[in-house]
């Protein structure tokens, strides 16, 4: 008999951020897992995706933007599932819904990020404390037990991304006497500690001595406006490029010299490892979930959040030591291929699910 799982997810195509690239591997993985597994079937319940986003054959049942339709769903196939997959916290009243209706039903949660509140309330820490929560690096789940310390069943479950074809040489999209910046993020409301102004700040004191910097900044959002401005008043524009949407960024990974995100706001940060697979030394704060994928003086550097001495010292380092540069880069790639490709990944849900781990 078939091991059968609903995976319920907010969004994976429609939009685009850390949560949706989160999900987008998850259905991902969950369809190779049935492909490569005959006892095995999942598919896929989706409040604000619909049939012309989703790219994968799992069956999918979009519930056009209503919540209530999601109870609906809940009640009316609950009998249907083995396993059912909560991809965020926010869809905790479906999870208590589904627990009084089926007191056995086995569950899990993901969870993802850093929160401003950090105690869960009694019903959403109740349905965790009788359900498998999945989180994302050490730091997301330390802070989960540190404020909700009565949880039970807390596994690690890191982030992941597929492989490029890394070996293939990109046309370089940067000026060739330029040492290149990358900053990768979104530039929404109320993403101001994303550090992208802290880079902008920094840019004074590194064109002191790299006056032919450019610093990069791939995303969109209405905190642009904000940052022209800091730059503006700091007479930096001509330092800076806001390059918005790109459609393909692997080619600024690839020929970029440093990658740099010094956020307070990563529960996990899979930019950083975009960045590594091309062999790049990342930049990120000493905070949250950067904390797990960077090693400090190793794969990158880790510093104070907002800190523009400390980030300009290494950047300083990267464009003064070329072979620190390739050392950093070729230790972030070792480190990325030894715990963070998708094969890791799909091991680690398939070895959840239904057991069997085969995993490297």
């Amino acid at each position: 008999m078939n091991k059968k799982t609903l995976f319920i997810y907010q969004n994976a195509f429609s939009q685009t951020g850390g949560i949706q690239a989160f999900n987008k591997y998850f259905i991902s993985a969950l369809e190779d897992i049935k492909n490569e597994n005959e006892n095995f079937d999942a598919e896929l319940l989706s409040i604000y995706d619909n049939k012309k986003d989703i790219k994968s054959n799992l069956k999918f049942t979009t519930l056009n933007n209503s919540k209530l339709s999601a109870f609906k769903h809940i009640f009316n196939y609950r009998k249907n599932y083995d396993t059912f997959v909560f991809a965020h916290v926010n869809l905790a009243p479906l999870a208590i819904f589904l627990k009084i209706l089926k007191p056995n039903a086995n569950i899990l949660f993901c969870t993802h990020g850093i929160k401003k509140k950090k105690k869960l309330s009694k019903t959403t820490e109740w349905i965790m404390n009788t359900s498998t929560v999945l989180t994302v690096s050490n730091f997301s789940k330390n802070e989960l037990l540190k404020y909700n310390p009565n949880l039970k069943d807390i596994r690690l479950f890191p982030n992941c991304i597929k492989m490029q074809d890394t070996s293939k040489i990109l046309e370089n999209p940067y000026n060739k006497n330029e040492f290149n910046i990358l900053s990768v993020t979104r530039l929404s409301k109320g993403e101001e500690s994303k550090g992208i102004d802290t880079m902008i700040k920094t840019i004074p004191l590194l064109i002191v001595q790299i006056p032919n910097m450019k610093y990069s900044v791939i995303g969109k959002g209405e905190d642009t406006i904000r940052l022209k401005q800091i730059a503006k008043e700091l007479d930096v524009e001509k330092y800076i490029d806001f390059l918005g949407f790109v459609d393909d960024i692997n080619a600024y990974y690839q020929h970029c010299d440093i990658f740099s995100l010094p956020s307070k706001k990563e529960g996990f940060g899979i930019v950083y490892l975009e960045a590594m697979q091309y062999n790049k030394p990342v930049l990120g704060v000493n905070f949250g979930g950067p904390t797990d994928v960077i090693k400090h003086n190793e794969t990158g550097y880790l510093c104070e959040y907002d800190n523009v001495l400390e980030i300009s010292k290494y950047i300083m380092e990267i464009y003064t030591n070329p072979s620190k540069k390739n050392e950093l880069g070729n230790n972030a790639y070792e480190y990325f291929i030894n715990n963070f490709t998708y094969t890791h990944y799909q091991n680690n849900l398939k070895n959840i699910l239904i057991g069997n781990n085969n995993g490297n």
